[in-house]
Protein backbone atom coordinates (compact mmCIF):
# COMPACT_ATOMS: atom_id res chain seq x y z
CA UNK A 1 0.00 0.00 0.00
CA UNK A 2 1.19 3.52 -0.73
CA UNK A 3 -0.57 6.65 0.53
CA UNK A 4 0.56 10.07 -0.61
CA UNK A 5 -0.32 13.64 0.26
CA UNK A 6 -0.46 12.98 4.00
CA UNK A 7 -0.05 16.14 6.11
CA UNK A 8 3.37 16.35 7.82
CA UNK A 9 4.34 12.87 6.55
CA UNK A 10 4.25 13.06 2.77
CA UNK A 11 4.17 9.46 1.59
CA UNK A 12 3.55 6.28 3.57
CA UNK A 13 4.53 2.86 2.20
CA UNK A 14 3.28 -0.30 3.89
CA UNK A 15 3.51 -4.02 3.27
CA UNK A 16 1.84 -6.65 5.34
CA UNK A 17 0.34 -10.06 5.68
CA UNK A 18 -2.17 -11.74 7.90
CA UNK A 19 -5.16 -13.96 8.36
CA UNK A 20 -8.84 -12.99 8.54
CA UNK A 21 -11.39 -15.36 10.09
CA UNK A 22 -14.75 -14.07 8.85
CA UNK A 23 -16.76 -16.70 10.74
CA UNK A 24 -15.35 -15.75 14.15
CA UNK A 25 -14.72 -12.08 13.26
CA UNK A 26 -11.04 -12.10 14.17
CA UNK A 27 -7.90 -10.98 12.36
CA UNK A 28 -4.18 -11.20 12.89
CA UNK A 29 -2.11 -8.80 10.79
CA UNK A 30 1.50 -7.62 10.61
CA UNK A 31 2.63 -4.47 8.80
CA UNK A 32 5.98 -2.89 7.98
CA UNK A 33 5.61 0.82 7.25
CA UNK A 34 8.10 3.39 6.04
CA UNK A 35 7.95 7.16 5.83
CA UNK A 36 10.67 8.00 3.26
CA UNK A 37 10.55 11.77 3.81
CA UNK A 38 11.03 11.30 7.57
CA UNK A 39 13.59 8.50 7.18
CA UNK A 40 11.52 6.39 9.56
CA UNK A 41 10.23 2.81 9.59
CA UNK A 42 7.78 1.10 11.91
CA UNK A 43 6.52 -2.44 12.46
CA UNK A 44 2.99 -2.94 13.75
CA UNK A 45 1.13 -6.08 14.80
CA UNK A 46 -2.63 -5.91 14.92
CA UNK A 47 -5.25 -8.24 16.28
CA UNK A 48 -8.95 -7.62 15.93
CA UNK A 49 -11.56 -9.51 17.92
CA UNK A 50 -15.08 -8.50 16.94
CA UNK A 51 -14.98 -4.72 16.94
CA UNK A 52 -11.95 -4.33 19.25
CA UNK A 53 -8.53 -3.67 17.70
CA UNK A 54 -5.30 -4.29 19.63
CA UNK A 55 -2.15 -2.77 18.11
CA UNK A 56 1.46 -3.44 19.12
CA UNK A 57 4.59 -1.62 18.01
CA UNK A 58 8.06 -1.17 19.48
CA UNK A 59 7.49 2.54 18.82
CA UNK A 60 4.72 2.51 21.44
CA UNK A 61 6.99 0.92 24.05
CA UNK A 62 8.70 4.29 24.59
CA UNK A 63 5.37 5.60 25.89
CA UNK A 64 5.22 2.74 28.40
CA UNK A 65 2.39 0.94 26.61
CA UNK A 66 3.53 -1.32 23.77
CA UNK A 67 -0.13 -2.31 23.13
CA UNK A 68 -3.04 0.03 22.50
CA UNK A 69 -6.72 -0.88 22.39
CA UNK A 70 -9.37 0.71 20.19
CA UNK A 71 -12.97 -0.34 20.75
CA UNK A 72 -14.70 0.48 17.46
CA UNK A 73 -18.16 -0.41 18.79
CA UNK A 74 -17.75 2.05 21.67
CA UNK A 75 -16.48 4.75 19.30
CA UNK A 76 -19.27 4.01 16.81
CA UNK A 77 -21.91 4.21 19.52
CA UNK A 78 -20.66 7.71 20.41
CA UNK A 79 -21.33 8.61 16.74
CA UNK A 80 -24.75 6.92 16.64
CA UNK A 81 -23.56 3.78 14.79
CA UNK A 82 -24.04 0.10 15.63
CA UNK A 83 -20.90 -1.56 14.25
CA UNK A 84 -21.91 -5.02 15.47
CA UNK A 85 -24.96 -4.82 13.22
CA UNK A 86 -22.85 -3.51 10.34
CA UNK A 87 -20.41 -6.41 10.80
CA UNK A 88 -23.10 -9.10 10.97
CA UNK A 89 -22.47 -12.50 9.41
CA UNK A 90 -24.17 -11.47 6.15
CA UNK A 91 -21.77 -8.57 5.65
CA UNK A 92 -18.65 -10.66 6.36
CA UNK A 93 -19.05 -12.83 3.28
CA UNK A 94 -15.71 -12.64 1.40
CA UNK A 95 -17.50 -12.71 -1.97
CA UNK A 96 -19.63 -9.74 -0.90
CA UNK A 97 -16.49 -7.89 0.24
CA UNK A 98 -14.95 -8.50 -3.20
CA UNK A 99 -18.11 -7.07 -4.82
CA UNK A 100 -17.80 -3.91 -2.67
CA UNK A 101 -14.10 -3.56 -3.50
CA UNK A 102 -14.83 -4.03 -7.20
CA UNK A 103 -17.45 -1.27 -7.09
CA UNK A 104 -15.10 1.11 -5.22
CA UNK A 105 -11.95 0.43 -7.22
CA UNK A 106 -10.70 1.27 -10.67
CA UNK A 107 -8.27 -1.64 -10.45
CA UNK A 108 -8.91 -5.14 -9.11
CA UNK A 109 -6.85 -8.00 -10.45
CA UNK A 110 -6.73 -11.70 -9.68
CA UNK A 111 -3.03 -12.42 -9.06
CA UNK A 112 -3.09 -16.12 -8.34
CA UNK A 113 -4.09 -18.87 -5.97
CA UNK A 114 -2.60 -20.15 -2.74
CA UNK A 115 -3.36 -22.87 -0.20
CA UNK A 116 -3.92 -21.45 3.27
CA UNK A 117 -4.05 -24.10 5.98
CA UNK A 118 -5.18 -26.66 3.44
CA UNK A 119 -7.88 -24.46 1.87
CA UNK A 120 -7.59 -23.19 -1.70
CA UNK A 121 -7.79 -19.38 -1.81
CA UNK A 122 -7.59 -16.71 -4.50
CA UNK A 123 -5.28 -13.70 -4.17
CA UNK A 124 -6.35 -10.30 -5.46
CA UNK A 125 -4.62 -6.94 -5.86
CA UNK A 126 -6.92 -3.94 -5.34
CA UNK A 127 -6.16 -0.23 -5.77
CA UNK A 128 -8.49 2.15 -3.89
CA UNK A 129 -8.41 5.92 -4.22
CA UNK A 130 -9.55 7.13 -0.80
CA UNK A 131 -9.80 10.76 -1.84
Amino acid sequence: MTMSGLPQVGELNATGHGVVDFRNRTTQLAFHMSYPQAGMTMDISERMIGTVIYMHSPLLAGAGKPWIKLDLQRFGRSQGLDLNAAMSASSSDPAQMLTYLNAASDSIDRVGTQDVRGVATTRYHVVLDLF
